[in-house]
């Protein structure tokens, strides 16, 4: 394999591409639909994020992996403020598009940190034709609870139910088409989370 609502303020919803820090593939997603598999890979490597504030990036890299040729770098620094991103593997397609979830049990993945990082947050994002609205985000969970050794600075699979990621009323579950995260940074923090192997599984 070569390989979140956790936005910081209600103004976030409003943006437009031009304001946020977009990185994009070109290759097309291929996990619009949910085939009748036991697993559905959402990390290959495709797909566009936006990062708030606008100084953090999410992108493919090709350095640190665990599998194939990718991994997804969420880079942040910063103190006192919310630092968010998100990665969309359908590229921001509006629409019902998406990748079915409704008979899948777990999100999982495998996820390092370097550098000073603070406690990650995750979610996952349903899609619509008007964009990020909140019924379209699930509750969030710690990565810390998942995992105790989680910046030790190795690889760690992490699976989480997705029955803790509480879908509320207007969800779309049959659309599913970003994971979003982010690190409310109370003290200074400097460093990275990367990602690979993003699947949901029964």
């Amino acid at each position: 394999m070569k390989a979140f609502g956790l936005i910081g303020s209600t103004a976030m919803v409003a943006l437009t591409f031009s304001t946020l820090n977009l990185t994009f593939d070109t290759r097309p997603a291929t996990a619009a639909d949910n085939p009748a598999g036991a697993a559905i890979v959402v990390w290959d490597g495709t797909g566009a994020g936006w990062t708030n504030p606008t100084t953090s990036t999410i992108r493919p890299e090709a350095t640190d992996v665990h599998g194939g040729d990718t991994a997804l770098q969420f880079k942040f620094s910063g103190n006192g403020t919310w630092l968010g991103a998100g990665w969309n593997w359908l590229e921001f397609k509006k629409g019902a598009y998406g990748t079915d979830i409704s008979r899948m049990h777990f999100l999982t993945f495998w996820v390092k940190s370097t550098g000073n990082v603070g406690d990650l947050q995750i979610n996952l994002l349903s899609n619509g034709t008007v964009a990020d609205t909140p019924e379209h985000h699930t509750d969030k969970v710690h990565l810390s609870d998942y995992c105790k050794d989680l910046h030790d600075g190795a690889w760690h699979q992490i699976k989480i139910p997705l029955t803790a990621l509480k879908q509320p009323e207007g969800f779309d579950a049959q659309h599913v088409c970003e994971m979003q995260m982010g690190v409310y940074a109370d003290k200074p923090v400097d460093g990275s989370y990367i990602f690979d192997g993003v699947e949901f599984q029964r």
